[in-house]
């Protein structure tokens, strides 16, 4: 049975392009009135993802949640789930403060139980892979997952980059704790996508192209 994790919070009414502000980071929200919600938790840091999440809503009008300015080298808050730090995460009250202030952002959009498809993109220094986590996801829909999101590589111009997709390949990023008390738990369907970080500056229009042309298959 699906865990639901949802923290009662009280903010303001948020419009369309509006931020919440918190010392040092701030949470921007793209609100296209979509049930399709893309995320970016560790802009800034993850290379280019807040970048990547912000064109592509605004592009295919998914809504749009951005974090920005928390996540440091190994530290800091880890935003989609209550703990900071990497290895070895613990929770802390200043992650647990910013986790329910992006979970704000995400409800202010539409209960967790009315999202139809939640997506952050994440980024990793490892390998040249992108990996998919998921969850509500069966085998046969992952294996289609992976075949469409292979094709769109190709078409994007990403010609160094593979997919390493959960339940069919060995992946690094398995969003183990987001899963379990984070973002991911709240939710009945949602990937977690790792890029590379080390993905040459100008192909950075093709992974944007990629976004926009995956996810718009995986709705339709």
């Amino acid at each position: 049975m699906q865990k639901y994790y949802f923290l009662k919070v009280i903010i303001p009414i948020l419009l369309a392009n509006s931020a919440i502000w918190a010392a040092p980071g701030r949470i921007e929200i793209q609100n296209n009135e979509s049930r399709y919600i893309l995320s970016a938790p560790h802009g800034g840091f993850d290379l280019y993802t807040d970048v990547v999440a912000e064109s592509v809503c605004r592009e295919i009008k998914w809504s749009c949640i951005i974090a920005s300015g928390y996540r440091g080298e190994g530290e800091g808050p880890n935003v989609n789930r209550p703990t900071q730090g990497v290895k070895g995460e613990t929770p802390s009250k200043e992650a647990q403060e910013v986790f329910e202030k992006y979970v704000a952002a995400i409800t202010s959009l539409h209960h967790p139980s009315e999202i139809l498809l939640y997506v952050e993109i994440h980024a990793q220094r490892a390998n040249q892979n992108i990996e998919v986590a998921a969850v509500g996801f069966s085998s046969d829909e992952l294996a289609n997952l992976k075949k469409i999101m292979t094709s769109n590589i190709q078409q994007a111009g990403l010609t160094n980059t593979t997919m390493a997709v959960e339940m069919i390949d060995p992946i690094k990023y398995k969003a183990t704790q987001a899963k379990k008390i984070g973002t991911l738990s709240m939710v009945k369907r949602a990937l977690h996508l790792e890029v590379p970080s080390r993905l040459p500056v100008e192909e950075q229009k093709q992974l944007i192209e990629f976004f926009k042309i995956s996810l718009r298959q995986l709705v339709n």
